[in-house]
């Protein structure tokens, strides 16, 4: 897996070039399908040492979609998700922050989130399959496939 230090010059270059995007942005995109396989990676161990109840369906392997899929949205639009939300949930509250402080606090809340702590978005009532941030418009997420088209 490539980092942000691993991406030489020519790699990022030709990427900017086809895309029309910036340094910059390719950076940050990377990051967040990083943070969110990270996250995802974390979720899977708390599974697996049985301190996580219950289900949670995970994002892993499909970071690119969340990230790329939020990145187009305007500040303004709202979000649903799946079932499999966490990505949707990251990329969107990352792309919301905006210090370094209001990004802790989104992974922080998250987290606390499907642990079902109080300090999650939705007090811990969500859990995994409903993180929600209505706030800065994620509506949340529905365990019914399909269940959040109109």
């Amino acid at each position: 897996m490539h980092t942000t230090e691993t991406l030489d010059s020519v790699q990022l270059s030709a990427l900017i070039e086809e895309q029309a995007l910036t340094r910059e942005e390719l950076l940050t995109y990377l990051r967040q399908m990083m943070e969110i396989r990270a996250f995802e990676n974390n979720i899977s161990e708390l599974l697996h040492r049985a301190v996580l109840k219950g289900a949670s369906h995970l994002y892993a392997g499909q970071e690119a979609v969340a990230v790329g899929a939020i990145a187009a949205l305007r500040d303004d639009d709202l979000i649903t998700s799946t079932h499999r939300g966490h990505g949707h949930a990251h990329a969107h509250g990352d792309k919301a922050a905006k210090t370094p402080e209001e990004k802790q606090m989104h992974y922080n809340k998250m987290m606390a989130e499907v642990l079902g702590k109080s300090g999650g978005y939705c007090k811990g009532k969500g859990g995994s399959m409903h993180i929600a941030d209505v706030v800065h418009g994620n509506l949340g997420a529905t365990g019914i496939v399909g269940g959040n088209i109109p």
